[in-house]
């Protein structure tokens, strides 16, 4: 009954099936948008409440129908590789806005394609700066991430001379404050 009315509103030179996946397809990117709390909707004060679903998708249906570039700035990091049919399919009149849109569409492709990539890049980059510093598994690391399993582990083993020595204050990170509290 939905789909008979929805062939009826739609015009005799348009694909029936065309317009029906891509309102389904627009009403799929909308709905993951607005679920997800990754999205930035707008900008709100401490006091104010926070938008409910209704309010999300209403922001975010003005800015696709306003413009499909600025949606894709917005929201695009969010979207999924499906979604992004919606966006390839669509005719632009103004060449401006193609080209905004095809460059957008291709940077999110990208992205989404290497994201664990660079991901990972990123987690092996930090590795190597705390491997260079000397800070990544080095004892005085292990004590202050997490003291008391260091103890547990280590420190119940170490001689007298080790522990004092463990508890001298380090002239160059130590400050006074660090000095009295070990004491």
């Amino acid at each position: 009954m939905i789909l008979d009315q929805k062939l009826e509103l739609m015009d005799d030179d348009q694909n029936p099936t065309e317009s029906l996946n891509l309102e389904e397809l627009k009403e799929a990117l909308l709905t993951h948008i607005c679920t997800e709390n990754k999205a930035f909707f707008k900008s709100q004060q401490r006091d104010e409440a926070e938008l409910n679903y209704n309010d999300r998708k209403e922001i975010a249906s003005s800015i696709l129908e306003t413009s499909h570039s600025k949606f894709l700035q917005r929201f695009g990091m969010n979207l999924k590789k499906e979604h992004l049919k919606f966006f390839e399919s669509q005719s632009y009149m103004n060449e401006n806005e193609k080209c905004k849109v095809t460059e957008s569409v291709k940077h999110i492709c990208w992205n989404l394609e290497h994201h664990t990539t660079i991901i990972r890049n990123r987690r092996y980059a930090a590795l190597l700066k705390l491997i260079r510093d000397k800070k990544y598994f080095s004892e005085n690391e292990m004590r202050s991430r997490d003291p008391l399993l260091y103890e547990q582990l280590i420190g119940q083993y170490q001689s007298p001379a080790e522990k004092r020595a463990n508890r001298r204050p380090d002239a160059k990170t130590d400050t006074l404050v660090d000095e009295l509290i070990t004491i």
